[in-house]
């Protein structure tokens, strides 16, 4: 039974020497047992090392010599950077021509040539021989019989590369020459490019694998590509017609595109496919619709490291070692794409991850190519995709050294603002990092948190009063063009006698702001405003008091931020609130609330408490931030100079107030605490010693108030003779209970432990003595 079991475990090559063997064996029965069958594959051994003991012995020197050629530095010279064009030059030898192709001798690897693919088999073969190269993995110093690489072909499962292949059909002269203009520009790109540039680039790799895509009698292999964003799988409208695909039917629907683009409505022809992976033990049927181009060139998995974690782990991707080139022909979509996922996949250290498909392994992920030894000439790669049309650049007019806005209008213009998506996209014309159009730029603000309260949908129609609101503030957004403050603070200069920063904080139920102005005192008085800033209030109902802390909250970060860009560590810093709310709960020291608590902690570790005034309303520069208004009114009250304003005033004369905090509203604030009453229940336990200072008068005592009770119940009985025995024991009982709970607190007593307590039947306490142990010991 064992052996026909081990004789069909054997190689091809052994099995047919073990036949011949035993055809011509002295044995004169012939007989094959599995003892001939282990002495035959001993002496097969013996033989096989004997060949390569004799063959290693002949070539160590010409081996060793190639060893010595594969550890030549690869470091490229200036001769080298300085004519790249290797073809060209017959008498010019590079340095690290072993990763030049065996068949083209262009700068990429030779399993991946599409120039080979026109070539006839005898041909690469010879190529193959007058180079040198391993006829299994292609590469120098070595030979097929010595190779350790773990190559499997696609076609034929055999242990080389597609390309070498001697059942790969020839490619077409049309398919031939493009692919190989293709490469040809790849391998001009990528010439030009070696010796320049050697550092350290990322890729992504998609999920591609190699499958067998067959109609009938009719075979090919082709790339496909695992793209789980797809609703839909699509094939190459070339490959349908090539291999004569039946049409199954037609459909027309519209593609919606990264970004939300959407292309026309197109009608798409719908085949039934079978696709088999390169190992030829899974099949499996899908619908897919053709399309003329998928995607763009998806180059196949290169060489690096995680190749070589793949093979320690005994993975083979089919997406390597062919000459298929970069075209996807297959696309499988999401309709499919999880049903061939089997749930087994690796992280790679190397970057990328090793997924396991139905139809092969797949690699995805970011992976890193290799920085060479000598990394000291080279540059680096530099990408941009960030647009930014705004910069700091655009508030500087040069021609009057001010600053100034600089007002979008091609952004608006030619737009319909009739949705709240359309109104997002130009709610933010003004660049203005400094916050002087903040009054302005609020009202956009407060009109989308309307719009939001409504819960109309992105692409809805606005409702009228709201589209004259946005008309009115675009009409007008033209003239604050013409507002222009001085750029120079000259905080250098000499003669400065005082330096000071005011920070206006107010709040009102549509938003909270603050603002920071700059006071430099001269001969005369300078203010100017420094910075602004303006929030809506949050769509949750929240009391006017806690947004007022919120404004004081951003005013003094405002403060902290300014002092630091400034470099101004010894300045000056006055906090202004109109709220007297507010301003108790940043000076008073008490335990409130979780929301009033975390805001006045950050607050007095910004800020001095002392710094904090009060300051009325209409004297407050902040107030028109919460506001907002229109930009006719801002050129006109041009708050941004402090005026008119108090500022001015030498020397500075903060306006007093003779309003007191509300200390019910204050108060609500306040950590919310329960009050726990614990009341204990003690019991007296001797009432009973207060009558009488003899025993047996105490006991008869509490016999008459049970007998009383007793009586109480029984209105037509009424016992009134003397206590009865069973009346005085009883009472006894009791009596000597309230003794015990008087003096000990029962069983658990530690002054009782050592006596062993246990309570008898009636509840009273009692002890085990000597002689009691005793005779419980003799009765069990």
């Amino acid at each position: 039974m064992l052996f026909p079991m081990v004789e069909s475990c054997l190689p091809a090559e052994i099995l047919r020497a073990w036949e011949r063997y035993v055809g011509y064996s002295s044995d004169e029965s012939g007989k094959k047992d599995l003892d001939s069958l282990m002495k035959f594959l001993s002496i097969e051994v013996s033989s096989e090392d004997r060949i390569k003991l004799a063959r290693n012995s002949f070539d160590s020197e010409k081996f060793n010599y190639k060893k010595k050629l594969g550890n030549l530095s690869t470091t490229a010279t200036a001769a080298d950077l300085f004519n790249s064009n290797f073809k060209n030059r017959k008498d010019f030898t590079f340095k690290n021509s072993n990763d030049n192709c065996i068949f083209c001798e262009k700068m990429h690897a030779s399993e991946n040539c599409c120039e080979a693919a026109s070539m006839l088999y005898d041909v690469k073969k010879n190529a193959v021989i007058k180079r040198g190269v391993c006829y299994i993995c292609l590469k120098r110093g070595h030979m097929s019989h010595s190779c350790r690489s773990d190559v499997k072909c696609i076609i034929c499962n055999k242990r080389h590369y597609a390309v070498l292949c001697s059942k790969l059909p020839l490619r077409s002269g049309l398919e031939t020459e493009s692919a190989s203009v293709e490469n040809s520009t790849t391998a001009s790109s990528s010439s030009s490019n070696v010796l320049a540039n050697q550092a350290c680039t990322s890729e992504v790799l998609l999920q591609t694998l190699v499958v067998v895509l067959q109609n009938g009698n009719h075979k090919s292999l082709v790339r496909a590509l695992i793209d789980t964003g797809s609703q839909k799988s699509y094939i190459l409208k070339s490959t349908a017609e090539k291999l004569a695909f039946k049409n199954e039917g037609e459909e027309e629907f519209i593609h919606s595109l990264f970004g939300g683009t959407k292309t026309k409505m197109y009608r798409h022809k719908c085949y039934k496919i079978c696709l088999t992976n390169v190992d030829n033990n899974y099949t499996c049927n899908l619908n897919v619709y053709d399309q003329e181009m998928i995607c763009n060139d998806v180059p196949s998995v290169r060489h690096g490291p995680w190749i070589n974690e793949l093979k320690n782990r005994k993975i083979n991707l089919s997406d390597r070692g062919h000459n298929l080139g970069g075209k996807i022909e297959i696309l499988i979509g999401a309709d499919v794409a999880g049903k061939l996922l089997t749930g087994t996949m690796f992280y790679l250290k190397s970057g990328p991850v090793a997924i396991k498909t139905k139809l092969g392994w797949t690699l995805m992920g970011k992976t890193y190519r290799n920085k060479t030894k000598f990394d000291n000439n080279h540059f680096m790669n530099v990408t941009s995709m960030f647009v930014n049309d705004m910069c700091i650049s655009d508030l500087r007019n040069l021609k009057d050294d001010c600053l100034s806005c600089k007002i979008n209008c091609q952004k608006i213009e030619g737009k319909a603002i009739t949705t709240k998506r359309s109104l997002l996209s130009i709610a933010n014309p003004i660049f203005d990092p400094i916050g002087f159009t903040a009054p302005v730029t609020l009202k956009p603000k407060l009109i989308l948190q309307e719009i939001w309260k409504l819960k109309l949908k992105w692409d809805e129609n606005l409702p009228e009063n709201i589209l004259n609101q946005v008309k009115q503030w675009l009409e007008q957004l033209p003239i604050l063009a013409g507002i222009k403050i001085p750029r120079c603070l000259n905080l250098s200069s000499n003669g400065i006698k005082q330096i000071a920063l005011h920070v206006f904080c107010d709040a009102s139920k549509k938003a909270y702001a603050a603002c920071v102005f700059l006071r430099v005192e001269y001969e005369e008085v300078f203010v100017k405003l420094i910075q602004a800033k303006a929030r809506v209030a949050p769509l949750k109902d929240i009391s006017i008091p806690r947004l007022e802390l919120l404004s004081c909250t951003l005013g003094t970060r405002l403060a902290a931020s300014v002092k630091n860009d400034l470099n101004l560590p010894d300045v000056r810093i006055y906090y202004l609130t109109d709220s007297m709310t507010a301003l108790a709960w940043i000076q008073r020291t008490r335990d409130w609330g979780v929301f009033v608590f975390n805001r006045v902690k950050e607050i007095r570790n910004l800020s001095d408490v002392s710094s904090w005034e009060h300051v009325p309303s209409e004297k407050n520069f902040a107030d028109i931030l919460t506001r907002g208004c229109s930009a006719q009114q801002l050129i006109y009250l041009r708050w941004w100079e402090g005026e008119p304003s108090w500022l001015s005033e030498n020397p500075v004369q903060c306006p007093r107030s003779k309003q007191v905090p509300d200390e019910k509203t204050m108060n609500l604030e306040l950590r919310k605490s329960v009050l726990v009453n614990t009341a204990k229940r003690i019991e007296e336990f001797n009432w009973h010693c207060k009558y009488f200072s003899s025993y047996l008068k105490v006991v008869r005592m509490i016999a008459w108030i049970f007998r009383f009770f007793k009586n109480a119940k029984r209105i037509d009985v009424c016992n009134t003779s003397e206590i009865t025995f069973s009346e005085f024991d009883h009472a006894e009982k009791i009596v000597i209970k309230l003794i015990q709970m008087e003096n000990f607190e029962g069983v658990t007593d530690e002054k009782l432990r050592p006596l062993k307590p246990f309570l008898d039947q009636f509840g009273i306490l009692r002890f085990q003595v000597t002689c009691h142990r005793q005779l419980t010991a003799v009765q069990n």
